[in-house]
């Protein structure tokens, strides 16, 4: 087989990993919300069977686990709502999209991996809408690549700060994490790494001084 050929299979098998890994993530949180609604629902049943044998009714206890159940049903249909946003990132190629909202959804799906670490993931919204016009699918994979690798350079108990923020004078658009070092080395496949970076048109620098790593993307029409 081609050395190409070889390349193009490596990169297929990324996005696959990728998509796979986030999906998964998320079918099982939705799966732990179901669960949890599935045990507070029996308990009141068990609450209503006891009425019905005579027992004094404790509406107090059932409206108290019938809210648990309500908040359970919104957090969860709000990750079925990021999972459907997600799947969607795949139905067009090139997309012009606002970074700050595509960040805020990434935070959302890698927290997961986050609370495994015992991380703490900080966002600072923009103030105003970051446009860029992207491979919406590659740019979700390079920010779930850096974000992990925040966690990983922060460690057990660490927090990580991310941002979007405009570089004065360069006329485009950053993504700054900062944490307790800068992500040199990489742990990831960093080859593979500023492929997607290359395609995308974007860079990688490293600030080891301030402990802070940036993502530079162009912006629409940048020259």
């Amino acid at each position: 087989m081609k050395k190409l050929n070889d390349k193009a299979l490596e990169i297929s098998h990324s996005k696959l990993t990728f998509f796979g890994r986030v999906t998964a993530g998320l079918t099982h949180e939705i799966k732990n919300g179901l669960a949890i609604i599935k045990e507070e629902t029996g308990l009141v049943l068990d609450l209503i069977k006891m009425i019905q044998k005579g027992h004094q009714a404790d509406f107090d206890r059932m409206a108290s686990e019938l809210d648990k159940v309500q908040k359970r049903i919104g957090v969860t249909d709000e990750i079925v709502k990021d999972l459907n946003r997600f799947s969607h990132s795949v139905d067009q190629v090139e997309q012009v999209f606002d970074l700050s909202e595509l960040l805020a959804l990434m935070v959302k799906l890698v927290n997961r991996f986050a609370r495994m670490h015992n991380v703490e993931i900080k966002i600072t919204k923009a103030s105003e809408q970051i446009q860029i016009q992207n491979n919406f699918f590659m740019v979700e994979q390079i920010l779930f690549i850096f974000i992990e690798e925040a966690i990983k350079s922060a460690g057990k108990g660490g927090k990580v700060q991310i941002a979007v923020e405009q570089t004065p004078g360069f006329g485009s658009y950053v993504l700054c994490g900062s944490w307790e070092r800068a992500l040199e080395p990489f742990q990831s496949d960093r080859e593979l790494f500023d492929y997607f970076l290359k395609i995308s048109n974007c860079k990688i620098i490293f600030h080891e001084k301030d402990s802070k790593t940036i993502l530079s993307f162009p912006i629409i029409n940048d020259s």
